[in-house]
């Protein structure tokens, strides 16, 4: 078997089958039992089930697989998550690599986030030198993709062939219907969103993102980090440029930054009441009013990582959704 993906019905793990199909790759996808998979049978991709949280249902996922690309996570930016996010992200990262090792896979794409990296906040690019800052945040997410991050490469050290991919917010199709990508293009295509925050995020296109991922798979060195962000963006220019894609409103106000702090402690108050889970939280401030720009030119140099426009992912995203309406 060429390639372990996990994940493999998620956004982003979604996109990565679908890009090792098209390179002619036998995939074998991790599902937890009772998701649908009737898409990836489809698609010529062989199933199996199991659960991260779960050691013993994961020998048969990585037994004869020559790379496994290990893209499952819990990824919802709340706290109220936290608990899972430590079940799946880093004891779940862990039995993997743990059944990697036993199975002698030859390699383990790991996929953690810029968020491992730290949260800057300043109009220069960081690279994978820069000082984590997890301390200075009250983020489950962030804490425990840096915390599973750590495990992937204590492996790396060990005796496990182990490369880890940094990628910024990725614009890619599916996602959450509340916190992902293709509930803002839908918002904004509705007309929904009249103001924007003052930060700004770093972002990539689906084609990328696997590109990056086969590309480590292929050349990454053992060990190493690589950050993909392939563009750097204010919120307004992001919220804009989707609005020129979809052909939805643009947003009227910038917000300052006491308005989205207001914003946000309403959120988590009223989250508290109504028991559901709004992206407008405490813990978030600092993702809406931080100039997050990381750089991917390690990745480039390094591995050859390429920059397609954004609008090319934007507009893959509507399409989707169109075809779902």
């Amino acid at each position: 078997m060429d390639a372990l993906v996990t994940g493999a019905t998620g956004s982003l793990g979604s996109t990565l089958v679908r890009g090792l199909r098209a390179e002619g790759a036998d995939v074998r996808a991790l599902v937890l039992p009772g998701e649908s998979d009737d898409w990836l049978r489809s698609a010529g991709v062989q199933i199996c089930h199991g659960d991260l949280r779960e050691p013993a249902s994961l020998p048969a996922a990585v037994a004869g697989v020559r790379v496994a690309f290990h893209v499952a996570g819990i990824a919802a930016p709340l706290n109220a998550f936290e608990r899972q996010m430590w079940e799946v992200n880093v004891e779940g990262t862990r039995n993997l690599l743990e059944a990697a090792s036993c199975a002698g896979v030859e390699r383990v794409v790991h996929t953690s986030s810029v968020s491992a990296i730290g949260w800057p906040d300043q109009a220069d690019p960081v690279d994978e030198t820069f000082p984590f800052n997890g301390e200075c945040f009250d983020h489950a997410y962030m804490r425990t993709k840096r915390a599973a991050e750590d495990v992937a490469l204590g492996f790396a050290n060990r005796d496990l062939d182990v490369v880890v991919v940094n990628p910024s917010a990725v614009m890619a199709p599916g996602g959450s219907p509340r916190y992902g990508w293709s509930a803002l293009v839908r918002a904004v295509r509705r007309g929904a969103v009249i103001g924007s925050p003052q930060g700004g995020l770093s972002m990539t296109g689906a084609a990328d993102f696997v590109d990056a991922m086969l590309r480590a798979a292929k050349s990454g060195r053992r060990g190493e980090r690589y950050i993909v962000a392939a563009h750097l963006l204010s919120f307004w220019e992001l919220l804009r440029l989707i609005a020129d894609v979809v052909g939805g409103r643009a947003p009227r106000l910038l917000l300052p930054d006491k308005v989205v702090a207001v914003a946000c402690r309403a959120g988590t108050a009223l989250s508290a009441v109504t028991r559901t889970r709004l992206i407008l939280a405490r813990e978030n401030l600092p993702l809406l009013t931080r100039r997050m720009y990381y750089s991917q030119a390690k990745a480039e140099r390094a591995l050859g990582v390429q920059r397609t426009p954004l609008e090319i992912a934007i507009d893959d995203v509507a399409r989707t959704i169109r075809g779902r309406a």
